[in-house]
């Protein structure tokens, strides 16, 4: 019984005492940014974002947008700024929301939307043409009563 008593006062004892004597470990490693690449990075996601806004303005999918401006401009992005450059402009893109895209761009895609139903509208009714309440529903909320 006494044994078991010891070992625990000795275990606490250890833990208390921690490692005396003994330096903590130095980091082998130490990471600081050039001021530069963060720099670089906003400009260049700037430029990327702007350009996506345009193309969603001609009538391209957000996200279809988005993919194909990526793949078009990361690898010259890598080879003209290298790599750190270009993996954190990738992802400052594909973690931006599109509801930040310009007021243009999202007018468009409303615009769009729009046609869209009401060309559908059409082409349900016989006469082709959109009711009354559909139109009043198109014109305050943007989408179709029924």
């Amino acid at each position: 019984m006494s044994s078991l008593a010891d070992l625990a006062l000795a275990m606490r004892q250890a833990a208390s005492h921690g490692s005396r004597g003994h330096k903590p470990p130095t980091p082998t490693r130490t990471y600081a940014e050039d001021p530069t690449v963060a720099a670089t990075a906003a400009d260049v996601t700037t430029d990327l974002w702007a350009r996506i806004g345009r193309k969603v303005e001609g009538g391209a999918w957000f996200f279809r947008a988005r993919e194909e401006v990526l793949a078009e401009e990361i690898p010259d992005i890598g080879k003209a700024y290298g790599r750190p450059v270009a993996s954190r402009v990738e992802r400052a893109i594909q973690q931006m929301d599109p509801a930040r895209i310009s007021p243009a761009a999202r007018d468009a895609v409303r615009a769009g939307n729009r046609a869209a139903v009401q060309g559908y509208l059409r082409g349900r009714s016989p006469r082709g043409r959109i009711s009354l309440v559909n139109r009043i529903s198109l014109a305050l909320f943007g989408r179709h009563f029924w």
